[in-house]
């Protein structure tokens, strides 16, 4: 799967974003199929994603789907800070490894952390024994995720009339 990267400040061309375009409807589109598509070399393709990579523009990751890695519950918890830095919260559930993401907020919570596990028994381990146990967790509150309407793991819509400048 490949996602646009959010930091970075580079500005795609408007071939890039025909590719970026085509990689979103087809993930797993080879150089030469968008190549073909885009009336392109396969090496000429290639060379933009790689560019559009070292800029920052674009990344490729692979994601495995969680069910298949045994879980079964997805969660949003909600975390309040108290005497630490949330940024050092933040890092300590980071390295929590059925965290698959952690958000820093404007607001209240200060911190929200997406995590997955395999049933309620697991969750409540989760949370107990290793969320709330970190220094500077002051309370936290679990929001269950009872169905995916959407998910889309493209970070940024690109249409050249959105975009600035």
């Amino acid at each position: 799967m490949r996602s646009v990267a959010t930091n970075s400040t580079a500005r795609p061309d408007a071939i890039d974003e025909r590719i970026l375009e085509e990689l979103r409807m087809e993930p797993r589109a080879t150089s030469k199929a968008l190549g073909l598509k885009l009336s392109m070399t396969e090496v000429a393709v290639a060379s933009r994603i790689r560019a559009m990579e070292a800029k920052g523009i674009l990344r490729v990751v692979a994601q495995l789907e969680f069910r298949a890695a045994g879980y079964n519950i997805l969660a949003l918890i909600d975390v309040m800070v108290a005497d630490r830095k949330i940024n050092e919260v933040a890092e300590a559930l980071s390295r929590i490894d059925r965290v698959g993401s952690v958000t820093m907020m404007l607001g209240d919570p200060p911190i929200i952390v997406q995590v997955q596990a395999a049933d309620s028994a697991d969750l409540h381990d989760l949370i107990v024994n290793h969320i709330a146990m970190i220094p500077g967790v002051e309370q936290v509150e679990t929001n269950l995720i009872i169905d995916i309407a959407k998910w889309r793991t493209g970070s940024a819509q690109l249409h050249p009339t959105s975009l600035p400048g």
